[in-house]
């Protein structure tokens, strides 16, 4: 675990503030004794993954007006190449934040800035230079061998179980006796999947503002390039996890709500949910749900309709052939679900709905939106939803 303290990580502004872990690597930096700072083995390579057309409902955006992530055009994609995984191993790293931010020799590791905002995570950045100073109280030293196991908004269901959580699908298995740093685990569902590996594991968590010192980091970087190019190799851990619950032959029809979601909200949801439940669906609300419930009811359903959030992570859970309904925003079409669900063997399509009121492409998570019931209620019937 964590010992005595060690002064702030120093800044030279003469130095580069952020680099890729290939050319840090690249640089064969070492430390006093001579052994390489920065190193690290391939686990698995790239692997070209076919994505299969939309099943069912809007499948032609030619003629829709949308805002896609990860790019426009991405819904007639039809491959990607998954990201190369490789294990780091850094010597003397600081590790900044629950964002998992790292330092080696005076850089900044590209690869844990993703999705970093500066201000919720201890850090200031000249607005002139761009320089980056960690803001910590101290610095505490963890002695002996760590695994990275962080990443920014990991309070997130979305975030914590496929940016952080699944890299243990990867890890080679005799570093789950290493320490884990992990966020601060304030959430059953991040207690609850660190639990289900089915062994001991010890665990150090980093706040918001904290800095530690180790002697050597194990860090695999994102596993799915930040959710749009997973690769076949995702599901381990998730399977490892599943394989000690008791699940019934799938039978449930579930819809997951999103009442208590102050972010786009879906205004006539309520409408949605009552065509559902008469149609026979269950409705869920996965907040405060334990994991243990969640990953039961998506292996034992056989139809899940869903507004794009953070709940439909638990498709990684679904068996092969589920048919899944994604209820998407014009302003914020999000092809990251359908690329799990493609890679798990679920058939997939989704339903546009309209922003309310002026059209917002840049930040509509603030935003309302509707979905258009007649068409939803078409074309669920057609696909066999009801």
């Amino acid at each position: 675990m964590a010992d005595s303290a060690v002064g702030p990580p120093p800044l030279d502004p003469m130095e580069p503030i952020r680099i890729s872990l290939p050319q840090l690597e690249a640089l064969r930096l070492t430390d006093d004794e001579g052994r390489p700072l920065v190193e690290s083995i391939p686990l698995f390579d790239p692997e070209q993954v076919d994505i299969r057309p939309l099943d069912f409902g809007d499948a032609d955006f030619e003629r829709l007006r949308i805002v896609e992530h990860p790019f426009a055009g991405a819904w007639k994609q039809t491959t990607y190449q998954s990201v190369p995984v490789r294990l780091y191993r850094l010597r003397g790293a600081h590790v900044h934040s629950s964002a998992g931010v790292v330092m080696v020799a005076n850089r900044l590791v590209a690869e844990t800035l993703q999705h970093v905002y500066p201000p919720e995570h201890g850090m200031q950045v000249d607005p002139e230079t761009g320089f980056t100073t960690l803001q910590s109280a101290d610095v505490r030293h963890v002695a002996g061998r760590a695994v990275h196991l962080l990443a920014a908004g990991a309070y997130n269901y979305y975030h914590w179980l496929i940016d952080a959580f699944s890299r243990l699908s990867v890890l080679p298995g005799h570093h789950l006796d290493d320490l884990l740093l992990v966020p601060p685990l304030e959430r059953a569902f991040q207690r609850d999947s660190l639990s289900g590996l089915g062994r001991s594991v010890r665990a150090h968590a980093i706040g918001t503002a904290e800095t530690v010192l180790v002697d050597e980091l194990m860090l695999v970087p994102s596993l799915t390039g930040f959710g749009y190019y997973p690769p076949p190799t995702l599901f381990a851990a998730f399977d490892r996890l599943a394989s000690g619950m008791a699940a019934a032959a799938a039978h449930r029809r579930i819809y997951i709500h999103r009442l208590r979601s102050p972010k786009r909200r879906l205004m006539n949801e309520a409408a949605v949910m009552e065509r559902l439940a008469a149609a026979g669906y269950e409705t869920l609300d996965l907040d405060g749900m334990a994991l243990a419930d969640q990953m039961r009811a998506f292996a034992e359903a056989t139809h899940v309709v869903a507004p794009h959030g953070a709940g439909l992570t638990n498709l990684v859970f679904c068996r092969p052939g589920t048919m899944v309904c994604e209820l998407q925003m014009d302003c914020y079409t999000n092809w990251l679900f359908r690329r799990l669900a493609n890679l798990r063997g679920l058939e997939y399509g989704c339903v546009l709905g309209r922003i309310d009121g002026p059209w917002e492409p840049l930040w509509p998570h603030d935003r309302t939106w509707r979905m258009p019931l007649d068409h939803l209620t078409a074309t669920l019937d057609r696909a066999g939803f009801l």
